[in-house]
């Protein structure tokens, strides 16, 4: 099921944050193990509201795990890792403090390797917490997670998370697969900017089939998600 939630250019972080955090609170109450996925990108601007929540909620290392969607493998520059971002806005730190684990995508190893150690453990985890939840964004592209158009050969495996090498700006790539989107049980869709109208109004109408073309098309496959815009008229 999609949920369309409009949204303002000022409000849309403020929003996106009230609805991850309704998601988290009913998953608390309803006492389910909960694996959350954190995407990079824009999307951190979620995170210190998130951190906020969860270091006075009831969330200990029993009931919440919380990973990564996916990761630039060695960029020319360190704050360019999703996980520096991620880190930066305070949520690490609060997980630590409260003995939550947090399962970070490896840089040291090949790129092969990484994505193998990464793929064995989201199994794992999918299989020891019963709720799980990602954000995730959409590019202007079409591109979710780490699943750029053109590379469905390289991306689409009965895995759950991938490594590959691309042309675009950050080359060497670690992302959770369609399999393992598929098996979320919610997530939270973030498109700010017009930039992204037409892309979005082709992943509303649901009338692409090629999802080497239009990767943002899994949103159809997860059992429930919000796709919160600041964009009109799509």
């Amino acid at each position: 099921m999609l949920n369309q939630i409009k949204s303002s250019k000022d409000k849309i972080w403020q929003d996106a944050a009230d609805c991850l955090l309704s998601k988290l609170k009913k998953t608390n109450i309803r006492k389910k193990r909960c694996l959350l996925l954190l995407s990079g990108g824009s999307s951190v601007n979620i995170y210190s509201r998130l951190a906020e929540y969860i270091k006075r909620s009831q969330f200990n290392s029993e009931n919440l795990a919380v990973g990564q969607v996916d990761e630039r493998i060695r960029p020319d520059k360190q704050e360019e890792i999703n996980f520096e971002m991620i880190k930066e806005s305070g949520i690490v730190s609060v997980l630590t403090g409260k003995n939550i684990p947090f399962y970070r995508i490896p840089q040291e190893n090949s790129l092969p390797e990484s994505a193998d150690f990464y793929s064995a453990q989201l199994s794992k985890l999918f299989n020891q917490y019963d709720f799980h939840m990602a954000v995730l964004g959409i590019g202007s592209d079409g591109h979710t997670a780490g699943l750029l158009p053109g590379y469905q050969k390289m991306w689409d495996k009965n895995r759950f998370a991938v490594g590959y090498k691309n042309r675009g700006q950050f080359r060497h790539r670690i992302t959770i697969t369609p399999k393992a989107v598929k098996l979320l049980d919610y997530a939270l869709f973030v498109a700010a900017g017009a930039e992204k109208r037409e892309v979005l109004k082709k992943i509303i109408q649901n009338n692409e089939n090629d999802l080497n073309l239009l990767p943002g098309m899994v949103i159809h496959n997860i059992k429930t998600a919000d796709l919160l815009t600041d964009i009109q008229n799509y």
